[in-house]
Protein backbone atom coordinates (compact mmCIF):
# COMPACT_ATOMS: atom_id res chain seq x y z
CA UNK A 1 0.00 0.00 0.00
CA UNK A 2 1.48 3.37 -0.99
CA UNK A 3 2.16 5.53 2.09
CA UNK A 4 0.54 8.67 0.63
CA UNK A 5 -2.60 6.81 -0.39
CA UNK A 6 -2.70 4.90 2.90
CA UNK A 7 -2.58 8.10 4.96
CA UNK A 8 -5.31 9.81 2.92
CA UNK A 9 -7.44 6.68 3.25
CA UNK A 10 -7.11 6.67 7.04
CA UNK A 11 -7.77 10.40 7.26
CA UNK A 12 -11.01 9.93 5.31
CA UNK A 13 -12.05 7.05 7.52
CA UNK A 14 -11.28 8.97 10.71
CA UNK A 15 -13.43 11.83 9.35
CA UNK A 16 -16.24 9.36 8.78
CA UNK A 17 -15.95 8.02 12.36
CA UNK A 18 -15.81 11.54 13.78
CA UNK A 19 -18.90 12.53 11.82
CA UNK A 20 -20.76 9.50 13.15
CA UNK A 21 -19.90 10.45 16.73
CA UNK A 22 -20.90 14.10 16.20
CA UNK A 23 -24.27 13.05 14.85
CA UNK A 24 -25.09 10.10 17.09
CA UNK A 25 -22.87 10.46 20.18
CA UNK A 26 -22.41 14.22 20.71
CA UNK A 27 -21.27 13.68 24.31
CA UNK A 28 -17.97 12.31 23.05
CA UNK A 29 -15.11 13.94 21.16
CA UNK A 30 -12.64 12.04 18.97
CA UNK A 31 -8.97 12.87 18.52
CA UNK A 32 -6.52 11.45 16.02
CA UNK A 33 -2.93 10.64 16.99
CA UNK A 34 -1.18 12.16 13.97
CA UNK A 35 2.01 10.13 14.51
CA UNK A 36 0.19 6.81 14.96
CA UNK A 37 -0.05 5.75 11.30
CA UNK A 38 1.36 2.30 10.61
CA UNK A 39 0.98 -0.02 7.64
CA UNK A 40 -2.65 -0.89 8.34
CA UNK A 41 -3.62 0.91 11.54
CA UNK A 42 -3.92 4.21 13.36
CA UNK A 43 -4.83 5.29 16.90
CA UNK A 44 -7.59 7.54 18.21
CA UNK A 45 -8.71 8.89 21.57
CA UNK A 46 -12.35 8.89 22.72
CA UNK A 47 -13.03 11.56 25.32
CA UNK A 48 -16.21 12.46 27.18
CA UNK A 49 -17.26 16.12 27.13
CA UNK A 50 -19.06 15.78 30.48
CA UNK A 51 -16.75 13.66 32.61
CA UNK A 52 -13.13 12.58 32.99
CA UNK A 53 -13.68 9.46 30.91
CA UNK A 54 -11.22 8.94 28.07
CA UNK A 55 -9.88 5.90 26.30
CA UNK A 56 -7.53 5.10 23.42
CA UNK A 57 -8.09 2.49 20.76
CA UNK A 58 -6.29 1.31 17.63
CA UNK A 59 -8.21 0.93 14.35
CA UNK A 60 -7.05 -1.82 11.97
CA UNK A 61 -7.89 -2.34 8.31
CA UNK A 62 -7.34 -5.42 6.16
CA UNK A 63 -7.49 -4.42 2.44
CA UNK A 64 -7.57 -8.05 1.30
CA UNK A 65 -10.69 -8.78 3.36
CA UNK A 66 -12.00 -5.20 3.28
CA UNK A 67 -12.57 -5.48 7.04
CA UNK A 68 -12.03 -3.13 9.96
CA UNK A 69 -11.39 -4.04 13.57
CA UNK A 70 -10.20 -2.32 16.74
CA UNK A 71 -8.70 -2.95 20.15
CA UNK A 72 -8.50 -0.83 23.29
CA UNK A 73 -4.97 0.01 24.38
CA UNK A 74 -5.86 -0.79 28.01
CA UNK A 75 -7.01 -4.23 29.07
CA UNK A 76 -8.67 -3.32 32.38
CA UNK A 77 -11.86 -1.87 30.88
CA UNK A 78 -15.28 -2.41 32.39
CA UNK A 79 -17.23 -4.97 30.41
CA UNK A 80 -20.22 -2.64 29.97
CA UNK A 81 -18.04 0.10 28.45
CA UNK A 82 -16.24 -2.38 26.24
CA UNK A 83 -19.50 -3.85 25.00
CA UNK A 84 -21.00 -0.42 24.35
CA UNK A 85 -18.16 0.80 22.13
CA UNK A 86 -17.84 -2.55 20.38
CA UNK A 87 -21.46 -2.16 19.31
CA UNK A 88 -20.81 1.42 18.16
CA UNK A 89 -17.73 0.55 16.13
CA UNK A 90 -19.30 -2.54 14.60
CA UNK A 91 -22.06 -0.30 13.20
CA UNK A 92 -19.51 2.17 11.85
CA UNK A 93 -17.31 -0.54 10.33
CA UNK A 94 -20.23 -2.33 8.71
CA UNK A 95 -21.49 0.85 7.04
CA UNK A 96 -18.07 1.94 5.78
CA UNK A 97 -17.17 -1.52 4.51
CA UNK A 98 -20.33 -1.45 2.39
CA UNK A 99 -19.34 1.93 1.00
CA UNK A 100 -15.90 0.62 0.05
CA UNK A 101 -17.39 -2.50 -1.50
CA UNK A 102 -19.77 -0.44 -3.62
CA UNK A 103 -16.93 1.80 -4.77
CA UNK A 104 -14.72 -1.09 -5.83
CA UNK A 105 -10.98 -1.20 -5.13
CA UNK A 106 -10.97 1.94 -3.00
CA UNK A 107 -7.28 2.08 -2.16
CA UNK A 108 -5.93 1.62 -5.65
CA UNK A 109 -8.56 3.40 -7.73
CA UNK A 110 -10.59 5.84 -5.71
CA UNK A 111 -7.98 7.83 -3.86
CA UNK A 112 -5.85 8.90 -6.79
CA UNK A 113 -4.01 12.13 -6.23
CA UNK A 114 -3.44 13.73 -9.62
CA UNK A 115 -2.16 17.12 -8.56
CA UNK A 116 -0.42 18.46 -5.47
CA UNK A 117 1.00 21.97 -5.29
CA UNK A 118 0.88 24.24 -2.25
CA UNK A 119 -1.34 21.71 -0.52
CA UNK A 120 -3.85 21.63 -3.37
CA UNK A 121 -5.25 18.11 -3.57
CA UNK A 122 -7.66 16.98 -6.23
CA UNK A 123 -9.31 13.59 -5.98
CA UNK A 124 -9.74 12.38 -9.52
CA UNK A 125 -12.78 10.20 -8.84
CA UNK A 126 -14.85 13.28 -8.02
CA UNK A 127 -13.95 15.47 -10.98
CA UNK A 128 -17.01 16.25 -13.11
CA UNK A 129 -19.07 13.79 -11.08
CA UNK A 130 -22.66 14.46 -12.15
CA UNK A 131 -24.00 12.34 -9.28
CA UNK A 132 -23.04 15.02 -6.77
CA UNK A 133 -26.19 16.92 -5.76
CA UNK A 134 -24.82 18.90 -2.84
CA UNK A 135 -21.42 20.45 -2.22
CA UNK A 136 -20.18 21.74 1.12
CA UNK A 137 -17.59 24.50 1.10
CA UNK A 138 -15.79 25.43 4.33
CA UNK A 139 -13.56 28.54 4.26
CA UNK A 140 -11.34 30.49 6.64
CA UNK A 141 -8.64 33.15 6.75
CA UNK A 142 -5.69 33.72 9.06
CA UNK A 143 -3.36 36.59 9.93
CA UNK A 144 0.03 35.60 11.40
CA UNK A 145 3.01 37.94 11.84
CA UNK A 146 1.85 40.27 9.09
CA UNK A 147 1.04 37.43 6.68
CA UNK A 148 -2.42 36.48 5.47
CA UNK A 149 -3.34 32.90 4.66
CA UNK A 150 -6.49 31.38 3.29
CA UNK A 151 -7.81 27.84 3.31
CA UNK A 152 -10.80 25.89 2.17
CA UNK A 153 -12.14 22.38 1.73
CA UNK A 154 -14.86 21.17 -0.62
CA UNK A 155 -16.87 18.11 0.42
CA UNK A 156 -19.56 16.04 -1.24
CA UNK A 157 -22.90 15.33 0.41
CA UNK A 158 -21.33 12.45 2.37
CA UNK A 159 -18.48 14.61 3.74
CA UNK A 160 -15.87 13.04 1.48
CA UNK A 161 -13.14 15.48 0.49
CA UNK A 162 -13.35 16.56 -3.14
CA UNK A 163 -10.72 19.28 -3.03
CA UNK A 164 -8.73 21.19 -0.46
CA UNK A 165 -6.54 24.22 -0.96
CA UNK A 166 -4.64 26.97 0.84
CA UNK A 167 -2.21 29.73 0.10
CA UNK A 168 -0.68 33.05 1.03
CA UNK A 169 -1.97 36.47 -0.09
CA UNK A 170 0.58 38.86 -1.59
CA UNK A 171 -1.78 41.70 -2.55
CA UNK A 172 -0.93 44.61 -0.24
CA UNK A 173 -4.47 46.02 -0.29
CA UNK A 174 -5.89 42.69 0.85
CA UNK A 175 -3.17 42.40 3.48
CA UNK A 176 -4.51 45.61 5.02
CA UNK A 177 -7.76 43.70 5.67
CA UNK A 178 -5.83 41.14 7.74
CA UNK A 179 -7.60 37.76 8.11
CA UNK A 180 -10.76 39.15 6.45
CA UNK A 181 -8.82 39.29 3.20
CA UNK A 182 -8.09 35.60 3.68
CA UNK A 183 -11.76 34.83 4.26
CA UNK A 184 -12.71 36.56 1.00
CA UNK A 185 -9.94 34.86 -0.97
CA UNK A 186 -10.82 31.43 0.42
CA UNK A 187 -14.47 31.70 -0.64
CA UNK A 188 -13.75 33.05 -4.11
CA UNK A 189 -11.07 30.40 -4.74
CA UNK A 190 -13.48 27.67 -3.68
CA UNK A 191 -16.36 28.85 -5.83
CA UNK A 192 -14.04 29.32 -8.82
CA UNK A 193 -12.84 25.73 -8.47
CA UNK A 194 -16.40 24.44 -8.22
CA UNK A 195 -17.40 26.45 -11.27
CA UNK A 196 -14.43 25.23 -13.30
CA UNK A 197 -14.53 21.57 -12.27
CA UNK A 198 -17.93 20.46 -11.00
CA UNK A 199 -20.48 22.53 -12.88
CA UNK A 200 -21.69 21.12 -16.19
CA UNK A 201 -20.38 23.44 -18.89
CA UNK A 202 -20.71 21.32 -22.01
CA UNK A 203 -20.64 23.23 -25.29
CA UNK A 204 -21.97 22.14 -28.66
CA UNK A 205 -21.38 23.48 -32.14
CA UNK A 206 -24.54 23.60 -34.20
CA UNK A 207 -25.69 25.46 -37.28
CA UNK A 208 -27.93 28.50 -37.13
CA UNK A 209 -30.93 26.50 -38.31
CA UNK A 210 -30.60 24.39 -35.16
CA UNK A 211 -31.10 27.35 -32.83
CA UNK A 212 -34.19 25.74 -31.33
CA UNK A 213 -32.25 22.63 -30.37
CA UNK A 214 -29.50 24.80 -28.93
CA UNK A 215 -31.97 26.66 -26.75
CA UNK A 216 -33.44 23.41 -25.43
CA UNK A 217 -29.97 22.01 -24.80
CA UNK A 218 -28.93 25.09 -22.84
CA UNK A 219 -32.15 24.86 -20.82
CA UNK A 220 -31.25 21.28 -19.87
CA UNK A 221 -27.76 22.32 -18.80
CA UNK A 222 -29.19 25.16 -16.73
CA UNK A 223 -31.63 22.76 -15.07
CA UNK A 224 -28.82 20.31 -14.23
CA UNK A 225 -26.75 23.08 -12.65
CA UNK A 226 -29.72 24.45 -10.72
CA UNK A 227 -30.12 21.05 -9.07
CA UNK A 228 -26.65 21.38 -7.53
CA UNK A 229 -26.76 22.97 -4.08
CA UNK A 230 -23.66 24.62 -2.63
CA UNK A 231 -23.59 25.02 1.15
CA UNK A 232 -21.13 27.68 2.31
CA UNK A 233 -19.85 27.25 5.87
CA UNK A 234 -18.20 30.40 7.20
CA UNK A 235 -17.35 31.97 10.56
CA UNK A 236 -16.84 35.61 9.53
CA UNK A 237 -20.30 37.21 9.26
CA UNK A 238 -19.24 39.81 6.69
CA UNK A 239 -19.05 37.17 3.95
CA UNK A 240 -22.83 36.86 4.01
CA UNK A 241 -23.75 40.39 5.09
CA UNK A 242 -21.85 42.02 2.24
CA UNK A 243 -23.61 39.66 -0.16
CA UNK A 244 -27.15 40.34 1.12
CA UNK A 245 -26.61 44.09 1.45
CA UNK A 246 -26.83 44.24 5.24
CA UNK A 247 -23.29 45.59 5.29
CA UNK A 248 -22.08 48.28 2.86
CA UNK A 249 -19.06 47.53 0.71
CA UNK A 250 -16.62 50.27 1.69
CA UNK A 251 -13.61 49.35 -0.42
CA UNK A 252 -12.81 48.00 -3.87
CA UNK A 253 -12.32 44.39 -2.74
CA UNK A 254 -15.54 44.03 -0.79
CA UNK A 255 -17.32 45.65 -3.76
CA UNK A 256 -15.77 43.15 -6.19
CA UNK A 257 -16.52 40.31 -3.79
CA UNK A 258 -20.21 41.23 -3.58
CA UNK A 259 -20.50 41.48 -7.35
CA UNK A 260 -18.81 38.12 -7.84
CA UNK A 261 -21.08 36.32 -5.40
CA UNK A 262 -24.19 38.08 -6.75
CA UNK A 263 -23.31 36.99 -10.31
CA UNK A 264 -22.63 33.39 -9.30
CA UNK A 265 -25.47 31.49 -10.97
CA UNK A 266 -25.86 28.63 -8.52
CA UNK A 267 -27.96 27.78 -5.49
CA UNK A 268 -26.06 29.00 -2.43
CA UNK A 269 -27.04 28.12 1.14
CA UNK A 270 -25.17 30.12 3.79
CA UNK A 271 -24.45 28.43 7.13
CA UNK A 272 -22.78 30.42 9.91
CA UNK A 273 -20.34 28.41 12.04
CA UNK A 274 -19.07 29.68 15.37
CA UNK A 275 -15.29 29.90 15.26
CA UNK A 276 -13.28 27.66 17.60
CA UNK A 277 -16.43 25.72 18.53
CA UNK A 278 -14.90 22.28 17.90
CA UNK A 279 -16.60 22.00 14.53
CA UNK A 280 -14.31 19.51 12.79
CA UNK A 281 -14.29 21.01 9.29
CA UNK A 282 -14.13 24.60 10.53
CA UNK A 283 -11.07 23.67 12.57
CA UNK A 284 -9.73 21.84 9.52
CA UNK A 285 -9.80 24.94 7.28
CA UNK A 286 -8.51 27.09 10.14
CA UNK A 287 -5.37 24.92 10.14
CA UNK A 288 -5.13 25.16 6.34
CA UNK A 289 -5.35 28.97 6.49
CA UNK A 290 -2.69 29.15 9.21
CA UNK A 291 -0.46 26.90 7.16
CA UNK A 292 -1.05 29.14 4.14
CA UNK A 293 0.04 32.22 6.08
CA UNK A 294 3.33 30.49 6.90
CA UNK A 295 4.16 29.37 3.37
Amino acid sequence: MQKKIQKEFFYNFFTFIKGFFQKNLPSYELYLYEDSFKDYSFKIKIKSLHSNFQIDCVIYYSPNKNKFSFIFTKKDIEESIKSYFENVFNKIFSHYEKLLFNQGNFLEKKIEIINKKNDEIIYKNYQNNKNIKKIKLYVDGSFINGNIGYGGVILDQDDNIIYQYNGKIDNEELIKMRQIGGEIEALIKGLEWIENNLINKEKINIDKEDDKNKIEFEKDLKKDNENLLIEIYYDYEGLYKWFNGEWKTKNLYTFKYKNYISDFKMNLNWIKVKSHSKNYWNDYVDKLAKKGALI
